[in-house]
């Protein structure tokens, strides 16, 4: 495959009961991803908003309908919010931190590999701990992923948003590179977290205090040993979400691009789409249109 076109999205917060334009929003993305003939699909987590059995159901029906289900055309990993929802009414605060150590973190973990199983079918390795790691091989791309959402702690992880990668995780990524990597012209990796600082400076001061609380409880903990275990592994690109702003980075001389949430604004259909050919890695601005539609922002990756 000379060419090859990948789309991100990430953050869907599908929630049928609060607000049931994001469904519709997913369905005109994907028609829209199938309209440029999109090779393959990564989405980077947080696909329900309130880890709803059937709200996933819903999303799992649309990728069956736009023949998103299935392995060849798929990847995906698991968000905080399809494990433990998240915060929503004033009421929820005072309820949430018990909803979420009733929370069956195996059972959740489960259901959704179970709801996309088809999504996997092709991995030839996938872990069998709740903490998954899976590798799958599409065309010239390594594809791996992680999940990367901690279990509730009262005290380390109280708003269930933290990540860590264990140990047993960082291990199986390096046993599947060095058994798979070296015929491999590119290595993408997925996990829901982000690896950047937020940046509050020029936010208005309500916004500077919120960003500082997420700092707090969205952060992914033991970067810089995941880093050297991603740099080691020869990863060239990590797709992620969580922070929900499109954004592009570089650390350890891997990029990272972090897919705009799919709720952020009422018209926008944000995504990024890496073109894969014999040119050079260069990134476009996102264009928006006065309908508010924006574009992807497009990629080429060197394969040769």
């Amino acid at each position: 495959m000379n060419k090859m076109k990948i789309a991100h999205i990430s953050d869907l917060h599908i929630n049928t009961e609060l607000k049931k334009s994001n469904l519709d929003k997913l369905a005109r993305l994907l028609r829209k991803l199938n309209k440029r003939k999109i090779d393959h699909l990564c989405i980077t987590g947080d696909l329900s908003d309130t880890s709803n059995p059937d709200d996933l159901e819903k999303i799992r029906s649309l990728l069956f309908k736009y023949d998103f289900l299935d392995s060849e055309r798929t990847s995906m990993v698991i968000g905080n919010h399809d494990i433990y929802g998240g915060l929503h009414k004033l009421e929820d605060f005072l309820v949430f931190p018990d909803r979420c150590r009733k929370t069956d973190y195996e059972a959740k973990v489960n259901f959704f590999n179970e709801c996309f199983s088809e999504i996997n079918r092709t991995c030839f390795y996938i872990s069998n701990e709740p903490e998954y790691t899976f590798g799958k091989i599409v065309g010239p791309l390594l594809i791996t992923g992680w999940n990367s959402i901690a279990r509730y702690s009262g005290i380390t992880n109280p708003f269930a948003s933290n990540g860590l990668i264990s140990k047993h995780q960082m291990k199986e990524l390096a046993d599947i590179c060095s058994n798979y990597k070296a015929n491999i012209k590119y290595h993408i990796h997925l996990l829901h977290h982000h690896f950047n600082k937020i940046d509050a400076s020029n936010d208005l001061l309500a916004r500077k205090l919120w960003l500082n609380i997420e700092k707090q409880t969205m952060k992914l903990r033991g970067k810089k040993k995941i880093l050297k275990v991603l740099d080691k592994c020869g990863v060239d690109i990590v797709l992620h979400g969580h922070v929900h702003e499109m954004q592009e980075y570089e650390q350890h001389g891997i990029k990272f691009y972090n897919s705009a949430s799919l709720m952020c604004d009422e018209d926008s259909l944000n995504f990024y789409m890496l073109k894969l050919s014999r040119g050079l890695h260069k990134a476009k601005e996102t264009v928006i249109y006065p309908k508010k539609i924006t574009e992807p922002a497009i990629l080429k990756l060197e394969t040769a």
